[in-house]
């Protein structure tokens, strides 16, 4: 065979392989994205595909959960292989590193911010791309797996993890360049012959637990308090992460919403507050979403003034307030009922009636001895 045959003839074998392994690859639709991941051999880098999707469910009352995603891409272990064979192809373990995430590292990230919304609803937060790293040594054309998990090392409270493997098969295939093409396919761990949507769903939920409600009662006593009345609030929020919003809403006795605000912690001091905040008798007003690690504090602005006496009870327990204020120094465990009492009392003037007192003594004693009198009279008669 002559060499221009000979050079034909292996252009031809490998388009003739490479055909192969797409007709193989396509009869089996539930694992092929037909996502080209470029060439090696090209300059260019490799093209990135969106393998992994990341969406998350929240409560009402709640924002977003400021806070970052983190994920890993690893060589498969030979437990994830089982020595599966598809189309006649073994599986094998991929290296850690040759498949990477789009910005070149085996770690990718999503990033949720508050937001805006404090509604029930579920809010797509982002997506990671995987590419072929430039340094990445295959053995050849063949199915390489590699495993990419959500991390949970640093959780979030109320945020639900799934930490489940999603597989990520690899497709190395000649072109007919000369090169290599790519082809990336997630599939379900737990049945590797049905593809997966690469869709990672959490949850941020009081049901998760780690999540509480803050909430501050106005109570008016005494026989000359104005239940009408009003009095100020001021509530500062120290969170525990930077970034967090808090859903607030003040209610009037009837449990009917009057006012919506937010609390938006600063950068670097993670302190937030609203102020004010005016309650009547029997008002109310809440914070949404603390955790274990924030500290409140909580001043009735207007506390001890007016001739009233303020005090104040925390979860049902007798409180010091100090210039009107409460505040926490450990960590939330439930719910907190914070409730201030402004009392104001009229005392009865004793002084009067003391005064008055020998006068009636001596109008009682003129009716008894008329009465008397009178009585003899009679019976003289």
């Amino acid at each position: 065979m002559s060499l221009k045959n000979n050079k034909h003839f292996r252009r031809f074998a490998a388009a003739l392989m490479a055909g192969t392994m797409m007709v193989s690859m396509f009869g089996i639709t539930t694992f092929a994205q037909g996502n080209n991941g470029g060439e090696p051999t090209e300059p260019t880098e490799p093209k990135a595909c969106t393998v992994i999707t990341k969406k998350l469910e929240k409560d009402e009352n709640l924002y977003l959960p400021a806070t970052t995603f983190t994920f890993t891409i690893t060589g498969a272990e030979e437990s994830d292989l089982n020595d599966e064979v598809k189309n006649g192809v073994a599986v094998q373990a991929g290296e850690t590193g040759d498949v990477v995430f789009s910005d070149g590292s085996t770690t990718g990230t999503i990033t949720a911010t508050a937001g805006t919304s404090t509604a029930t609803e579920t809010v797509t937060l982002g997506a990671l791309d995987v590419k072929i790293a430039d340094n990445a040594t295959f053995d050849g054309v063949g199915i390489y797996r590699y495993v990419i998990q959500e991390s949970n090392e640093n959780p979030y409270p109320g945020v639900s993890y799934d930490t489940a493997k999603r597989y990520l098969d690899v497709y190395v295939m000649h072109s007919k360049s000369g090169g290599y093409e790519y082809y990336f396919s997630i599939v379900d761990s737990k049945n590797t012959s049905t593809k997966d949507d690469g869709i990672i769903n959490n949850t941020y939920k009081y049901t998760n637990g780690g999540l509480y409600d803050l909430k501050v009662t106005k109570n008016i006593e005494g026989n000359q308090g104005i239940l009408t009345e009003k009095f100020d609030f001021s509530i500062q929020i120290t969170a525990d992460h930077e970034g967090e919003k808090f859903h607030v809403v003040v209610y009037n006795k009837d449990d009917v919403q009057q006012r919506v605000e937010t609390i938006e912690v600063a950068e670097g001091t993670r302190k937030g507050t609203v102020s004010p905040i005016s309650l009547g008798d029997d008002e109310y007003v809440v914070v949404y979403g603390l955790s274990a690690g924030d500290r409140y504090t909580v001043t009735e602005t207007t506390a001890n003034k007016n001739g009233y006496v303020t005090t104040c009870k925390v979860n049902d327990i007798d409180t010091d307030l100090t210039d009107g204020a409460v505040s926490n120094n450990s960590d939330i465990t439930g719910n907190v009922d914070i409730t201030f009492v402004n009392t104001r009392d009229a005392a009865t003037p004793t002084g009067v009636v003391l005064n008055i007192a020998p006068y009636i003594a001596m109008v009682a004693l003129a009716g008894v001895l008329a009465f008397v009198f009178l009585r003899r009279r009679h019976n003289n008669f």
